[in-house]
């Protein structure tokens, strides 16, 4: 996105709502199969799952979202390397709430 710089920061401040919605989807289906996935013993309903699909989804399309609006500054490997690292520990999180005990 850094190479893109001027075009996303432009997109943005002209079709905020566009990109962050599409953005949004996007990241949001991938969550939903990745919460399917982790969830092997179905223990959790689609609307928990959509939820917490949801969920995290705007938080990373609102880390996203700011990053850009401040002017990238931030390395995007930072960014990438602290994203990811919440993304692991969330998937763990997330496990062990599949596999417990409702």
């Amino acid at each position: 996105m850094r190479r893109e710089k001027v075009f996303y920061m432009n997109t943005i401040k002209e079709q905020e709502h566009t990109f962050e919605s599409y953005l949004y989807e996007m990241t949001k289906a991938l969550f939903s199969e990745a919460i399917e996935v982790l969830d092997e013993k179905g223990r959790l309903t689609y609307e928990e799952r959509d939820f917490d699909a949801g969920f995290y989804a705007y938080g990373l399309c609102g880390v996203i979202m700011d990053w850009v609006k401040e002017g990238m500054k931030m390395e995007p490997k930072e960014v990438s390397e602290r994203l990811k690292s919440l993304a692991r520990a969330t998937e763990r999180i997330g496990y062990i709430r599949s596999q417990a005990e409702l």
